[in-house]
């Protein structure tokens, strides 16, 4: 069984979080569609997989909801209360993805994110790391 992973983030995956506090700069221009998946759910879509009688032979583990690297700086940027990315023009597109990638082999097969947004992944994060 292949599993493609999604860019993973969470606990010591923060770097995006980083960029945002550091006033880092977000490429402008067309919707760049990036995926994600929490640390957690990639365990936990492992751990699942596993569990199957007769999985699939491809999955793709991404939560439930692609979007664009600046739309999820701006949100960051307003939990943190950090000024919004400024946005820069982009140099070479040719290193830089555009796909909404798809779980709902995943999903059919019966997981259940824990965190299925990256609104709701990243909340987590964010208590953790302004936790004492």
């Amino acid at each position: 069984v292949v599993v493609r992973l999604g860019g993973i983030y969470g606990p010591g995956r923060t770097r995006l979080i980083e960029r945002v506090r550091d006033q880092a700069g977000c490429v402008a221009g067309f919707r760049r569609y990036t995926n994600r998946i929490h640390r957690d759910d990639c365990v936990g879509v492992l751990a699942h997989l596993m569990r199957l009688e007769s999985p699939r032979s491809l999955y793709v583990a991404v939560d439930d909801q692609p979007a664009t690297e600046l739309e999820v700086m701006r949100w960051l940027a307003l939990r943190l209360g950090a000024p919004p990315p400024v946005e820069e023009l982009e140099e070479d597109s040719s290193t830089r993805t555009n796909k909404r990638c798809s779980n709902h082999r995943l999903r059919d097969s019966g997981y259940r994110f824990r965190y299925p947004t990256y609104q709701t992944g990243y909340e987590a994060v964010l208590r953790a790391v302004s936790a004492p």
